[in-house]
């Protein structure tokens, strides 16, 4: 299903919830396979394979169309290395990318009490977890800013991950909210920036 293309496995790039496009496994369109989670795409040189066929009843998005002016970004900085990985995640967001704060219902114990039965049970407002991450504010403890473009840990950490040292990156010069990278074996990269 996945296709490992040059020295990245594009999978980790995929989106298993989306309902418009088929975003689970990578694509080849033209001369590039791509892959998207709809906030960070990208794209390897697609070495001679074929256009890949949708699903019936779906079609690929246009995110070639993404990379149009791909060229007038120079990617001449070093990406920056995050602390946090899926094993250790922020401790502020776990993860989330948002703030969390102590659930109002369980306050933060995870439980509440069923005035049923008199048992505990997980709490509905939080699922058991303690915290709820309903504030929208980004987390002040892993986002990341390049140049002027605000990104998720948890992006930074993904591309960090799954590309490779030695990715580099860069803005476009009209000052957009997104950011480009490029790696080894042609991969490109673009990363959607959050609203400041």
């Amino acid at each position: 299903m996945g296709r490992k293309i040059a020295e990245v496995d594009l999978t980790h790039f995929c989106d298993t919830t989306c309902s418009r496009y088929p975003l689970e496994a990578p694509w080849t369109f033209g001369d590039w396979t791509y892959a998207t989670d709809g906030r960070i795409c990208v794209r390897v040189p697609a070495n001679g394979l074929p256009d890949s066929a949708p699903p019936k009843g779906k079609k690929y998005p246009s995110a070639y169309e993404l990379f149009d002016n791909f060229a007038d970004v120079t990617c001449d900085k070093l990406w920056p290395k995050t602390p946090f990985t899926p094993d250790n995640p922020c401790p502020t967001c776990f993860g989330s990318g948002w703030s969390q704060r102590k659930c109002p219902i369980c306050k933060g114990s995870g439980k509440c009490k069923c005035p049923q039965c008199e048992d505990e049970h997980p709490c509905g407002r939080c699922h058991g977890h303690g915290t709820v991450d309903d504030s929208m504010e980004v987390c002040p403890t892993c986002v990341t800013m390049l140049d002027d473009v605000m990104l998720l840990g948890q992006w930074v950490m993904l591309v960090w991950r799954f590309c490779g040292r030695g990715v580099k990156w860069g803005t476009w010069p009209d000052d957009s909210d997104r950011v480009a990278f490029v790696g080894r074996g042609g991969l490109q990269g673009i990363v959607a920036g959050i609203a400041k």
